[in-house]
């Protein structure tokens, strides 16, 4: 809570913290706000009490729009899924979807109906969780490798500095390309570590550098004198000193992830649809540029990425500046 008072009085970077602080409570009560079944529902003699996060046998097939003999509803405040098609909400046009943005649909439709600002929501579900883990994974790997590279130096430093100079050499799309299609699955957590166990290299090199500052202070050599081990000195004195650059870091590497998920799926080596994510959207506003009236397909994933990408580069500004306020 610290911390987040800390960015707070930093008025540059407050806008960049509503940003993402709506955009985490979207991605985080995604279901709440975007749902085919709605909040809650007394239907057949029976209550249903957020059917949109529980979805009961009951409801199955069922939906906001098809619901019927209801004593009550609640409704979600935008009363589509992000899966739900022209075919399950049984909507009828003069013309055939992608239907642009109007009262019923705020930011439009795509090729098959769905909604894209229910997909957008459960999408910021999706790019931000690869991306969060992702940068966890990184962060775990390079601070472990940094560390006791940094620490033991001699020949483990020459095999692990070796390691790490040849995972840079590797353009980093074109090896994950690569990877990811000698996998050939498309599910969350292959992606998340792929891109994890790809982007450790510049934290790795930051906690070596900092470790090797760090080890010849006098703490820690009354540490090392007073008989602690090896792993406590690196797990209790060196690594959590050397916190301050790898925080910076892993914020700007949030919004690196996001960006490399969105070319990911974007080349069709992401998250598989119909699971919505940012750069599966952007996908389908390739597909339908046969549509030249559908703006609405790119701009509003569009922006949304840079939103979140130029927010999330302001709060690790905010970040460093404190960092480097604090040394």
């Amino acid at each position: 809570m610290k911390g987040l008072r800390a960015l707070w009085a930093d008025r540059a970077a407050r806008p960049a913290v509503v940003a993402l602080g709506i955009l985490v409570g979207a991605a985080v009560f995604a279901d709440f706000l975007a749902s085919d079944l709605p909040l809650a529902v007394r239907v057949d003699g029976q209550t249903h009490l957020f059917p949109c996060v529980t979805r009961p046998a009951a409801l199955r097939g069922r939906s906001q729009a098809t619901l019927t003999g209801t004593e009550w509803m609640i409704r979600t405040p935008i009363p589509y899924g992000p899966a739900q098609t022209i075919a399950a909400t049984g909507e009828v046009r003069d013309g055939p979807p992608p239907w642009g943005p109007d009262g019923a649909h705020w930011l439009g439709t795509d090729e098959v109906g769905r909604d894209v600002l229910a997909r957008l929501i459960h999408g910021a579900r999706v790019s931000l969780f690869i991306a969060v883990f992702t940068v966890l994974i990184a962060v775990g790997v390079g601070m472990l490798i940094g560390g006791v590279s940094g620490y033991l130096g001699g020949a483990t430093d020459a095999v692990l500095s070796r390691l790490l100079e040849v995972m840079t050499t590797f353009p980093l799309v074109f090896f994950l390309i690569a990877l990811l299609s000698v996998l050939r699955t498309q599910s969350l957590w292959p992606l998340v570590l792929a891109l994890g166990l790809t982007r450790w290299t510049d934290v790795a090199r930051l906690v070596r550098a900092e470790v090797l500052k760090l080890k010849t202070l006098d703490f820690v050599l009354a540490a090392r004198a007073m008989g602690a081990s090896p792993l406590r000195i690196v797990t209790r004195h060196l690594l959590p000193n050397a916190l301050g650059p790898v925080l910076v870091t892993a914020t700007f590497g949030v919004a690196a992830a996001v960006l490399l998920e969105t070319a990911l799926s974007f080349l069709g080596l992401g998250v598989a649809p119909p699971t919505a994510s940012w750069g599966e959207l952007l996908t389908q506003a390739h597909r339908t540029l046969v549509h030249p009236g559908a703006w609405w397909l790119a701009v509003f994933p569009g922006v949304c990425i840079a939103l979140t990408v130029l927010s999330v580069n302001a709060l690790g500004e905010a970040v460093r500046r404190k960092v480097d306020g604090g040394v």
